[in-house]
């Protein structure tokens, strides 16, 4: 499993997406941040129906969506966990 998070700018809602994804990947899960101007953005994005960030994408090793979350509201640590 992996998560993927998608990010733009720096505003508070953003720092505290990546301070989520830095202590689920200090959990030992796989984290993958990306930033919502790139390419691989993008595509993700279009493939998973993402249209607004933060981001928070659970993949399974087979590339299959598990869960998403997105927008101002963060999920909890403890539901990201649960689902990988």
């Amino acid at each position: 499993m992996k998560l993927i998070v998608i990010t733009k700018g720096d505003g508070p809602e953003m720092r505290g997406a990546l301070e989520l994804a830095a202590n689920i990947a200090n959990e030992g899960y796989e984290v993958e941040t990306i930033d919502w101007d790139s390419d691989e953005a993008a595509s993700i994005a279009a493939i998973h129906d993402i249209y607004s960030q933060p981001a928070f994408l659970v993949l399974a090793d087979n590339g299959a969506q598990i869960e998403m979350w997105q927008g101002d509201s963060l999920p909890l640590a403890s539901d990201i966990e649960h689902m990988m």
